[in-house]
């Protein structure tokens, strides 16, 4: 097999064929790549809002039923102070009461 001018300049137009091709191929999958990547991203971002947005949500939530508690454990507290209170009155009473009759007792 000679090696010929002509045939060499073939297989270099060949490769430079195939060379562009790949080229080509290359190009088209980047774009693809590109392409899928930019529209994952922006699936992320929405889906980040979303989250985002229940989390905030679930928060509120969970703050209102907080405020909730302690708003009942204010009520509660407040009832028992003033049964407290109101023991401690009559409680009171009855002593000063029981003063008087023992101090106009022992005056007689």
């Amino acid at each position: 097999m000679e090696v010929t001018l002509e045939r060499v300049a073939a297989q270099v137009s060949d490769v430079a064929k195939q060379l562009e091709q790949f080229q080509g191929m290359e190009r088209r999958l980047a774009e693809h790549v590109e392409s899928h990547l930019n529209a994952a991203v922006k699936e992320l971002k929405h889906q980040g809002k979303l989250n985002a947005e229940d989390l905030k949500h679930d928060v509120k939530i969970a703050a209102e039923g907080y405020g909730a508690t302690l708003d009942g454990i204010k009520r509660e507290l407040e009832h028992l102070n003033k049964q407290v209170d109101t023991r401690f009155g009559d409680h009171d009473r009855v002593l000063h009461n029981h003063n008087e009759r023992i101090t106009k007792l022992e005056t007689r």
